[in-house]
């Protein structure tokens, strides 16, 4: 038994042991590699045979993605599926004077008011919400009213279409101020994009990535920071065949919901049908939902998410919190110094169902899976009250190995073998966010 494997279950100490899948080939190293992994495997985007767009200013940007005859009304789905490869050069800034769309209007503060007045942080400082903002009137009950002053750019995403590649030029390259939608779209990648600056504290007001009813997408190499909502989320319908990684997620925030310098809305997943692979990303500087997955409730849905490899630090709430019926494989991940690194819900019948035991389990991972099972690493957690203690959050949800084994039976790929979580902080802090070598 590994030393990781021989820590107690305390929360300062605690190692989940976690199974893995069947017929697994080797995780070969993800630094300077141009194919997905997991469930999002087969996603090629524009391909060998696109059109390349080389692009440095909104105006290049916008006519690249999608053809305006091909845009839908809201423009918020893009139908253009001609294959293309986007590079963008350069940050593009939508928050230039000459470029955004700025509006006050009615709104509240929505960080914890007595929290943050006790922590002596000013009220400029604080998170804000927009009551007009699509059906959100009813979040500022309780809350002191005030103007708040937003980009509107960050509500209308850039629509990427179907068969695309956007990407980044190095690692200095991005979009500040607006973010992307993927909506009713197949094979698309976005890589090595620095997407920031998207109405920072002015909750509700823009995501970073949105994905909708698609199929095919993988999410790789990019920076996600200073984000009003979240950095990443899923709308309804289906999104399957996902793969996000090596992502940097950055919640450094001049306040957060607590006034505590953490993002709170990180990820949020509530599509149906979802088959997601989470590998190689770090969370940091995070207060919750790292993700959360929260699907519809509907008999059949089955949203199956794979957190692998991921390094989790510096969290002041939780990192995951499921609900039913996703069903969620969390093996080989570190987390350090995450108060909570699984949140269980009050009921049992909201909550998820897990695969994250807190020893070794070969027996079962064998029996089932055809592999030993592997270990997260737990260091430094300090679980609320209000939060189950980890050996009621880490459980052995056996449906979990079950469902994981037939779909990826069914996709005949996308399989991933975790490596040991012992290496996880110093191989993803090199490898996560924008790189220089993608080009």
């Amino acid at each position: 038994m590994s030393r990781f494997e021989s820590l107690s279950r305390r929360w300062g100490g605690a190692v989940c042991a976690l199974g893995a899948l069947a017929l697994l080939s080797p995780l070969a190293a993800m630094a300077k590699s141009n194919t997905p992994v997991g469930f999002g495997y087969q996603v090629t985007g524009g391909g060998n045979n696109a059109t390349v767009y080389e692009v440095s200013t909104a105006e290049q940007l916008e006519k690249a993605l999608c053809d305006p005859n091909k845009l839908s009304t809201d423009k918020r789905v893009c139908k253009d599926t001609t294959p293309k490869i986007i590079k963008i050069t350069g940050i593009i800034d939508y928050n230039a004077p000459e470029l955004r769309q700025m509006k006050t209007e009615g709104g509240c503060y929505y960080s914890d008011e007595k929290v943050c007045t006790a922590k002596g942080v000013p009220a400029a400082k604080w998170d804000r919400l927009v009551a007009t903002t699509a059906s959100y009137n009813g979040h500022c009950e309780g809350h002191t009213g005030v103007s708040v002053t937003y980009n509107l750019l960050g509500l209308k995403p850039l629509a990427v279409g179907s068969n695309t590649t956007l990407m980044g030029v190095g690692k200095n390259s991005g979009i500040k101020g607006r973010g992307l939608i993927i909506r009713s779209a197949k094979n698309v990648i976005v890589r090595n994009l620095s997407i920031t600056d998207i109405n920072e504290r002015v909750v509700f007001a823009g995501d970073g990535i949105s994905i909708e009813d698609s199929d095919g997408v993988w999410i790789d190499q990019n920076r996600f920071t200073r984000i009003g909502r979240q950095w990443l989320a899923t709308h309804l319908g289906k999104t399957t065949h996902i793969t996000i990684s090596n992502n940097d997620f950055d919640g450094t925030s001049d306040t957060g919901q607590n006034c505590d310098g953490d993002h709170y809305y990180g990820l949020l997943l509530d599509g149906a049908n979802e088959s997601i692979t989470m590998i190689g990303n770090w969370f940091h500087n995070f207060r919750g939902r790292t993700p959360k997955i929260f699907p519809p409730k509907a008999d059949g849905a089955l949203p199956i998410v794979h957190l692998v490899n991921n390094y989790f630090q510096s969290g002041s709430w939780h990192a995951l919190d499921a609900h039913q019926p996703a069903r969620v494989l969390v093996e080989g991940n570190y987390f350090d110094n995450v108060d909570t690194p699984i949140i269980k819900r009050a009921k049992a019948s909201d909550t998820g169902y897990l695969f994250a035991p807190l020893v070794t389990v070969k027996e079962q991972c064998q029996g089932l899976l055809g592999r030993v099972c592997t270990a997260n690493v737990i260091k430094g957690a300090n679980p609320k009250p209000s939060t189950l203690p980890v050996n009621e959050a880490c459980t052995f949800d056996m449906t979990v190995l079950d469902i994981m084994k037939k779909t990826v039976a069914a996709s005949a790929g996308g399989d991933v073998k975790p490596y040991p979580a012992k290496n996880v902080p110093r191989r993803v802090m090199a490898e996560a966010g924008p790189q220089d070598w993608v080009r």
